[in-house]
């Protein structure tokens, strides 16, 4: 019953996406396809999705993110979505947590002339993720730490989802992780400061931005972050989020099509916010021409090997 409750659930986020929409009986029969070829966890299977016929990304059953886009294409369609409306060639784009790569592949195929900077700590994730980078034939500055408010070295626990893996907390012990550098973004950024700074790090966000202090007072890029609870794992609470950005001069707004402010110690209702010094700049450039948003129905292809 468990088992059939889930698949009843993922039948309908698949088709309320708002990426299938005029396209939803087409994603159900691409998931039914995945799934099938997939069942009883067989290793080895292996799909190319293009994406709108511009973008191919590899996914494997463990790959969380990748195999999201074999559903929808543009799976995080707010914050996709933001990126796409918000970055401008020669804009430089810094996607900390890039995972396998679905964003920094969708900005940099769909938006030439961004400069990337995609941050992916774990060995064999970061190996997809140049993979995928080779397979578009894009040009992407890829860094193997992990970002946090001081360089070193740190615990990067691996946990049973790759999207999941993370910084251990300092003083927990036990973990199953790896060792690896540690650097931040003041120290990583130097004389290219970006435009946006994607950070999806599972909870240690705020110790990204602690990290970026400098960056964050003299130059005042546009955070796109995560914001869902998983700092709880690191003792940290949403109004510490909230106060350290305040501080700087930063106002935190909802990823819900509107940028609808939000001034509250509590979560969000969305699990990734943007901040930003000057909403008025960020709402008139979204509108302005420059963009390469995603048009529901996204296409969507898909090739086994």
């Amino acid at each position: 019953m468990h088992k059939a409750k889930r698949s009843m659930h993922w039948v309908l986020e698949i088709a309320r996406h708002p990426a299938n929409q005029g396209g939803r009986l087409a994603a159900e029969r691409r998931a039914v396809v995945w799934h099938w070829r997939t069942r009883g966890g067989r290793d080895g299977v292996v799909a190319v999705v293009t994406v709108d016929g511009r973008t191919r990304i590899m996914a494997r059953p463990e790959q969380f993110s990748a195999v999201w886009t074999i559903y929808d294409g543009v799976h995080e369609w707010e914050e996709l979505q933001f990126c796409l409306r918000f970055l401008r060639p020669g804009d430089h784009f810094v996607d900390v947590g890039a995972n396998v790569g679905v964003f920094s592949t969708l900005v940099g195929t769909r938006l030439p002339g961004v400069r990337i900077t995609a941050i992916e700590p774990f060995p064999p994730v970061r190996g997809d993720l140049e993979a995928n980078l080779a397979l578009n034939d894009l040009k992407i500055a890829v860094v193997d730490s992990a970002v946090s408010d001081t360089a070193g070295e740190a615990t990067f626990e691996i946990l049973d989802r790759d999207v999941l893996n993370r910084l251990a907390p300092e003083g927990v012990t036990g973990s199953r992780g790896i060792s690896v550098p540690v650097t931040t973004l003041d120290e990583l950024v130097g004389d290219d400061p970006p435009a946006l700074i994607k950070i999806d790090v599972e909870g240690s966000e705020l110790l990204v931005m602690q990290g970026a202090r400098r960056l964050l007072t003299d130059v005042a890029p546009v955070l796109l972050f995560e914001h869902a609870g998983h700092s709880q794992h690191f003792g940290i609470t949403p109004a510490q989020v909230r106060a350290f950005l305040s501080g700087l001069g930063y106002s935190v707004h909802l990823l819900d099509g509107h940028l609808t402010p939000w001034t509250s110690d509590e979560l969000p209702p969305t699990p990734n916010v943007i901040a930003c010094r000057d909403v008025g700049a960020v709402r008139a450039r979204l509108g302005s021409p420059g963009g390469a948003p995603a048009v529901p129905p996204v296409r969507v292809e898909v090739q086994y090997r």
